[in-house]
């Protein structure tokens, strides 16, 4: 099932939202749980061919919660380290077995839940075993705690990567007798279905440009902003609607987006984008080698040469996260060199450049503009190799870009011109404003309600009804 879906807006949510507040305190993590695996299980059509799947997801959430059960309970160090490594060496062996039997873009790995959210679940269940074992915060209290934690229907799919701390805190707080439902969640959830509407109409201008391996140099520009517009509303769409039915359960989850083609540099960049990867890969990879690799003399000395080895590294691990094809490993040691040279410019910068240098990159709007466009740049040439299927479709649409095959090879539609001013107009507003659904005053509550329905009506009449699968289901 999908968030955007009918059978999602109409039927399910409505029904999971008005039990989960009638029943019972202690009936709610059974009735969240069950929404969560029909929720799964659902293919238009319940069948036991699809909902079979659920089953090798239920054998992992049951051995990984037996391994951090009996590591919480351990007293000696090396029990733990022990149980540590066999839980993380089974949760990778899971993902690899997973990602190697339902490559991506396999119609398998769409119409199957073994898969759904792999890359999601296996980091919060390392993460899980990471803070047990340093004592950081104690387990779940039960299987099915642990498992709503791994396989809740909000975060699976396509993330936030919730903390543990962060999950079970919410859980605590939505049990207890504090939260009450309110009306953000809605609010939340129609600026997502928006952002998904805007990123599903930039796919459908682009994708025929890069099916079609149309690479003059204006349509090859234009199909790279155009994704770089469709993967920022399509997952930052996803994480509002995520964010919104979390908070329609009581359950609030983390944010995952803060403007982030609005930063001044990669590294502001990664802190607004997939904030939860980001703080994952910083709390479990990479401060860790930083401070292995500080453990050694002849580089202690050398922080620099740390912080390039650490980014290089831990945006490795990002890109094969993503996937093991080749433009996903290049996209990860694209971005863990450009992370390395923005941190070796910003020191350079600090200790030699003039004072006037810092007065115009910081107080003048010329200056923030060249930071800002300049890595928003960096980032959407980077989206090349995302997007890409292998190394050459890139290399031919980098081609493209620098005008190897001419201005253009084909014309452009006029509603392509159109879609272009639209698609300039709309991310401009997204990501002039921060939302806070908490904050809205009565007239953006009503606007934002006007634009949901119109939204919805949009779809039900085009030929886009239900929309299309998020881009980071995948993953």
């Amino acid at each position: 099932m999908i968030f955007s879906r009918p059978e999602f807006i109409f039927a399910f949510l409505p029904v999971v939202f008005t039990v989960s507040w009638l029943i019972p305190r202690f009936l709610l993590i059974p009735w969240l749980t069950l929404a969560s695996l029909f929720f799964y299980g659902w293919s238009g059509e319940p069948s036991w061919s699809v909902w079979r799947y659920g089953l090798p997801f239920l054998f992992f959430a049951g051995f990984t919660y037996l391994v951090g059960s009996w590591m919480a309970r351990c007293s000696q160090t090396s029990h733990r380290r022990l149980l540590a490594a066999i839980g993380i060496v089974f949760v990778l062996a899971w993902w690899g077995l997973v990602r190697s039997r339902f490559p991506i873009g396999s119609d398998v790995f769409i119409e199957t839940v073994i898969a759904v959210g792999v890359g999601f679940y296996v980091l919060r269940a390392i993460g899980y075993y990471v803070d047990i074992y340093y004592r950081r915060l104690p387990p779940a209290s039960d299987f099915l705690t642990y498992f709503l934690y791994l396989g809740f229907f909000v975060h699976l799919p396509s993330g936030p990567i919730t903390p543990w701390k962060w999950f079970s805190e919410g859980l605590k707080q939505r049990l207890g007798s504090g939260v009450r439902p309110d009306g953000t969640g809605f609010y939340l959830f129609s600026i997502g279905l928006l952002k998904k509407a805007i990123a599903d109409t930039t796919g459908a201008h682009i994708d025929p440009f890069i099916a079609a391996s149309d690479w003059g140099a204006a349509t090859a520009w234009t199909a790279l902003l155009g994704y770089s517009l469709q993967i920022y509303f399509d997952f930052a769409g996803y994480t509002d609607m995520a964010l919104g039915v979390g908070r329609l359960m009581g359950i609030p989850l983390p944010p995952n987006f803060d403007r982030p083609y609005r930063k001044r540099n990669l590294i502001e960049f990664w802190n607004a984008w997939h904030i939860t990867l980001s703080h994952w890969l910083r709390d479990y990879l990479f401060s860790p080698l930083g401070r292995f690799l500080f453990s050694f003399a002849p580089l202690n000395r050398s922080p620099l040469i740390i912080a390039t080895l650490c980014y290089i590294a831990t945006f490795a691990v990002c890109g094969l996260w993503h996937g093991w094809e080749g433009p996903f490993l290049v996209w990860g040691f694209y971005h863990g060199v450009g992370l390395s040279g923005c941190k070796l410019y910003g020191e350079i910068a600090r200790k030699h450049f003039p004072r006037s240098y810092h007065v115009f990159m910081f107080q003048t709007i010329a200056g923030k503009v060249l930071a800002t466009g300049s890595t928003f740049l960096f980032v959407c040439l980077g989206w090349v190799f995302f997007r890409s299927s292998t190394l050459a479709e890139a290399t031919e649409w980098f081609k493209g870009l620098t005008g190897y095959y001419g201005l253009a090879t084909s014309a452009v539609a006029p509603d392509t011109l159109v879609w272009r001013g639209s698609a300039g107009v709309a991310v401009t507003l997204a990501t002039r404003f921060e939302w806070h659904p908490e904050k809205l005053a009565y007239w953006q509550k009503i606007a934002l309600t006007a634009i949901f329905m119109v939204t919805l009506f949009y779809y039900f009449v085009s030929e886009n009804v239900g929309m299309t699968p998020f881009i980071y289901n995948v993953f």
